[in-house]
């Protein structure tokens, strides 16, 4: 597009009165012979071929771009020819007497007559939705159907037997549908591919009127807007799917053959005595084309436009071909916005979007810069049109606008579909009018994918300061994509309110991140069908509220809130949904969790709470990590999450009408550092137990504190990686963590992270004594293959000895395969079990201490009715020698004392007493005895 022509439209968009008509330049005006009554054009394999049909079963092929030479091609009949319709795969011609002529192109055009079925004259004929499908109209309300491509023909049912002249389609996003129209203003519609009709109300203009035009042609710009123009300038448009017209002045009193728009603005109408018209506002305004004001008398039946630039206007005894300085095509493919291409804004590429349609899509590729300019998206021809915004290379754009303007958004989306935006960063510094994008109508298929939204730094909270939001709560958004954006200042991040008339469907917030949104980082208000996945909120007063909401995930998001983290109310399910809340991260300084009024169908699994301030260490009582109020509902669940209060608040905040509104409420882990561990009801309990009882539920639950790599980032560590208490159920629904790596599917954590050591482990309960050592003393318990060379499966560490049976647990041991267990201690005989030994059921209970064969070789001493290991091998080279010996008197000569060694007998001295067991198995020549 020329500059020139885009600074021309954009006049004639501000000043609708001027002539925005494209000058057009005949490029031949021949004596022409024949009466033509339709003009089809044909795309093939990169070629456009134009054809022309008409009276006395004329078919001929343009076979120049100037216009001036045709090629007759054999019809087969001499009957008047009406109207075509086809594509590359072939074309179907009706006309006078119920003449169907089927054309295939192999290479050039044959055609061949079809049998209709009928004798009544066809007027019109459309290819329908589907490769196959043709529908065909005609004299006393004859609709012809075909499923095989013209090869044959079913009448169908049409609800009138007024002559059928018009016919039209529109493929939606939500309904395809066909409208036929003619005589005496009738109207009739399919939504089924022309199976089955209904008659709308006739075409007129006036609610009570009895008088009805004959319409001649109908273009629908979407499931809504359209327009039909007939016999005496009559020209009407609908905005309700045809259920009602209103009249629009032509200006002209001729009948008009066809009209046609580029857009929902930009239109052009012909019909007899050469009349053309236009309009540049979807026909409020229709004026005269000045280029054919003089240039034929004769009636216009069709015209075409062939390429960007070339015009075919055809007729009685009529034939013309023209060009224009400017493409009026619809934008299509890539284009750029810049100082040095053909848009230097956003608002000037809309505006020819919007003026001239979009076929298929079009991308906008923006150049690097900063663009100080607010701009507004309408209804874009057609419907299903694909509209792209992106930055030349990502974070180089810029959209902001001057704070002396009063506009309250950097872009306003109005009633739009199908609008998608990359690699973008939109600002709005300005503290008063500080909206960024603000969606206003119905809405559908819209994306945001990489971008950064900049709100203003607030002090205050206000509404005039939304980052996305939407302006009535009359209208829906369907399908609202917002993957890997960021979120930064104002008031709220996105604030979408509609009503309960108005569910918002399909919003996905994916992989984003919020920060420093002073009142809420996302508000969803009746919406459903939903996801909130993995975003990261960081420093917000409240990171998510959901209100009204149904059918939705909450998963792997990481909340630091200065105020509540994740709260909902009223959020209930349709149908087999549920509402999915897990793999949570919510840190929170007042209230983690919280939810209220009546819910239905919620699943809190897996998530992973701490009331902790990231900075301050202050004590703080008054804060809670689930805190539900008025509470009623039924079919929720409450299990394996995790409530950490180190503010010496309390755990739980619960209360609830009527009936326990959970199904399972159980394996979660409580714990506060301050002596209230939870309010039931309104009634103190300071820990689990009286819990417990006073609730009736938690009964698999514990009070464990737990240990995480900092306030805001809840991953395990520490001694908390493999405590056997934060052992959870499975829960299929949840089969991977927070970071997606897979559950246990027997032992899963509890919390949203599945820690590094996993608790599916067998566990080995293992009972020892000690020769002479009087106290409970870590070991190393190794199991090992029993079969030579006795490889090592795996060792672990654990405390045994003096009556105490210990807990050993292994990640690497299976159910059924038999080991030796071997035991190792800092002072004593290494000893290993008298035979192999099996897990069974994840448990293998064994104890040395009930008979001498316990242990392999017999290899033990009986110390007061207790089979014990041996005692004195300090330097762990499985024998008890004169080296250990020397070891110990040298330490008890040098009397060291304390949790060493050479202290055989646990009193914390190396001493005589040592010495002497350690000299007595010297002697005895006490040694290891291994398999």
């Amino acid at each position: 597009m020329k500059k020139s022509f885009y600074l021309f439209l954009l006049l004639c968009i501000i000043f609708y009165k001027c002539d925005a008509s494209i000058p057009l330049t005949i490029e031949s005006c021949i004596s022409y012979d024949y009466s033509v009554k339709k003009l089809l054009t044909i795309h093939i394999d990169g070629y456009t071929d134009n054809y022309l049909f008409g009276k006395d079963g004329l078919v001929q092929l343009i076979t120049t771009n100037s216009g001036c030479n045709f090629s007759n091609i054999p019809s087969g009949t001499s009957e008047n020819l009406n109207a075509a319709a086809g594509d590359s795969t072939g074309i179907i011609i009706v006309g006078d007497s119920g003449i169907v002529l089927k054309g295939e192109f192999s290479p050039n055009l044959v055609l061949n007559v079809t049998s209709s079925g009928t004798q009544l004259n066809l007027y019109n004929v459309i290819k329908g939705f589907g490769n196959n499908v043709y529908i065909a109209a005609g004299a006393k309300g004859k609709i012809l159907r075909s499923s095989d491509s013209g090869s044959g023909w079913d009448s169908v049912i049409s609800g009138t037997t007024d002559n059928l002249y018009a016919i039209e389609k529109y493929a939606g996003v939500s309904e395809n549908a066909i409208y036929i129209s003619g005589f005496n203003g009738i109207c009739v519609k399919s939504t089924d591919n022309g199976l089955t009709w209904s008659v709308l109300s006739r075409i007129s203009g006036e609610a009570s009127s009895l008088v009805y035009p004959t319409i001649n042609s109908l273009f629908f710009a979407d499931a809504n807007t359209g327009w039909a123009a007939g016999n005496e300038g009559k020209i009407f448009r609908t905005t309700n799917g045809g259920n009602f017209w209103s009249s629009q002045s032509s200006g002209i009193n001729q009948n008009i053959n066809q009209i046609k728009f580029n857009s929902f603005n930009y239109g052009y109408a012909a019909g007899d005595s050469g009349r053309v018209i236009y309009t540049t506002n979807g026909g409020v305004n229709w004026y005269p084309h000045p280029s054919f004001d003089t240039l034929t008398s004769k009636n216009i039946r069709s015209f075409i436009q062939s390429d960007s630039t070339d015009f075919y206007i055809a007729g009685d005894s009529l034939m013309l071909s023209l060009s224009s300085e400017v493409s009026l095509k619809p934008l299509t493919g890539e284009t750029y916005i810049g100082p040095t291409y053909e848009f230097t804004s956003m608002s000037e590429a809309v505006d020819a979007a919007s003026y001239l349609g979009v076929k298929d899509s079009v991308t906008f590729i923006i150049e690097p810069g900063i663009y100080e300019k607010p701009f507004e998206i309408n209804k874009i021809f057609p419907e299903t049109a694909v509209i792209r915004f992106k930055a030349l290379a990502p974070n180089t754009v810029t959209i902001t606008k001057n704070l002396s303007d009063t506009t309250n958004y950097i872009l306003k989306l109005n009633n739009a579909g199908n609008i998608k935006f990359e690699n973008l960063i939109f600002s709005n510094p300005d503290t008063l009018k500080g909206r960024i994008v603000l969606l206003d109508g119905k809405l559908s298929d819209l994306e945001f994918r990489n971008v950064i939204f900049n709100g203003p730094a607030l002090t205050v909270p206000s509404g005039n300061c939304n980052i996305i939001m939407n302006n009535l709560s009359s209208n829906s958004i369907n399908n609202l994509s917002l993957n890997n954006c960021e979120f930064n200042n104002g008031a709220y991040g996105i604030r979408l309110l509609t009503s309960a008339s108005f569910y918002s469907t399909g919003i996905n917030i994916d992989n984003c991140s919020f920060s420093k949104n002073l009142y809420a980082a996302v508000n969803l208000n009746y919406s459903q069908d939903f996801t909130l996945n993995g975003n990261n909120f960081d420093s917000t007063v409240q990171c998510v509220v959901l209100n009204n909401c149904r059918n939705f995930e909450v998963t792997r998001n990481k909340m630091s809130a200065v105020y509540s983290g994740l709260s909902f109310s009223a959020c209930n399910v349709t149908g087999q949904n549920r509402n999915l809340i897990a793999n949570n991260f919510i840190q929170s300084i007042v209230i983690g969790l919280l939810f209220a009024s009546t819910n239905n169908g919620n699943d809190m699994y897996h998530n992973s709470i701490c009331i902790q301030h990231p900075y301050d260490t202050t004590i703080v009582s008054a804060s809670v990590g689930l805190f539900s109020s008025f509470f009623s509902g039924s079919d929720n669940n409450f299990v394996n999450n995790l409530i950490i209060n180190k503010r010496r608040g309390s755990a739980l905040n619960f209360n609830y009408s009527g009936a326990f509104p959970f199904v399972s409420f159980d394996h979660n882990d409580y714990y506060t550092t301050g002596d209230t561990l939870a309010l039931w009801k309104s009634i103190v309990y300071q820990d689990l137990n009286s819990l417990k009882a006073a609730s009736g539920h938690d009964t698999n639950s514990v009070s464990e504190n737990v240990y995480f790599n900092s306030a805001k980032d809840l991953h395990l560590t520490g001694s908390s990686n493999g405590n056997p208490l934060l052992a959870g159920i499975q829960v299929s629904s949840v089969p991977e963590d927070i970071d997606g790596f897979s559950r246990s599917q027997s032992l899963p954590y509890k919390g949203a992270d599945e820690g590094t050591i996993p608790l599916d482990f067998k566990k080995l309960f293992l009972k020892i004594n000690f020769e002479v050592l009087g106290i409970q003393d870590t070991v190393n318990v190794q199991i090992r293959n029993a079969l030579s060379p006795y490889n090592l499966i795996e060792s672990k560490s654990g405390i045994c000895g003096n009556g105490f049976t210990g807990q050993i647990n292994y990640i690497n041991a299976e159910n059924g395969s038999p080991y030796f267990v071997a035991v190792k201690h800092r002072n004593s005989i290494e000893t290993w079990s008298g035979i192999p030994q099996i897990f069974n059921g994840d448990t293998l209970n064994y104890d040395f201490t009930t008979g001498i064969s316990q242990s392999y070789g017999d290899n033990m001493v009986n110390v007061s009715g207790q089979w014990s290991f041996y005692t004195g091998d300090v330097d762990q080279n499985g024998a008890v020698d004169l080296t250990d010996v020397i070891q110990i008197y040298n330490d008890a000569v040098n009397f060291l004392s304390g949790y060493i060694v050479t202290d055989l007998n646990g009193d914390n001295n190396a001493d005589l007493t040592d010495v002497l067991s350690g000299y007595n198995n010297s002697a005895a020549f006490v040694a290891a005895v291994l398999p």
